[in-house]
C-alpha cells in the first residue's frame, strides 16, 4: 500500500466503531473480490446478509 493510501486506510479504521463487524466485512469482500464479484454486488450481497 503506498503512504496515501495507508494514511486513508488508518483514518477510515479510526471510525470504526465495531471492530469486529468491520472485520467481517473485509473479510466479506476480500473472498468476492478474489472470485472477481463486481464491488456493487458484492455490496448488495453485504446488505443482504445482515451481517
Amino acid at each position: 500500500m503506498e503512504n496515501k493510501e495507508l494514511k486513508e486506510f488508518k483514518e477510515i479504521l479510526h471510525e470504526v466503531k465495531d471492530l469486529d463487524r468491520f472485520r467481517k466485512f473485509m473479510l466479506f469482500c476480500m473472498e468476492r473480490l478474489e472470485r472477481g464479484e463486481e464491488v456493487s454486488d458484492i455490496w448488495n450481497a453485504w446488505v443482504q446478509s445482515g451481517l
